[in-house]
């Protein structure tokens, strides 16, 4: 993994925003979502089983987020962000 547990994070983040077409104010924070994903079990284990991204981002389900693609879409949810 290139970047270690961050960096893979980062890039979760990142991909979700670009699916999402960057619209920044309707997308969960990177807190929230790092956290939903986190809580993802299609996640990387190494990445949510790593101590220091436990501590930091503890895991805590995010409504919207696809457990398939690692993506948030408001269409996978009642169409709420969770809030922050």
């Amino acid at each position: 993994m290139n970047g270690g547990p961050l960096g893979y994070l980062i890039a979760c983040y990142a991909a979700s925003l670009e699916a999402y077409q960057y619209r920044v104010f309707d997308h969960p924070g990177a807190g929230d979502y790092v956290r939903g994903v986190m809580a993802c079990s299609t996640a990387l284990e190494e990445v949510r089983k790593d101590p220091e991204m436990l501590r930091r981002f503890p895991p805590q389900k995010l409504e919207g987020l696809d457990e398939r693609t690692i993506l948030w879409s408001p269409s996978n949810s009642s169409g709420q962000k969770e809030a922050a």
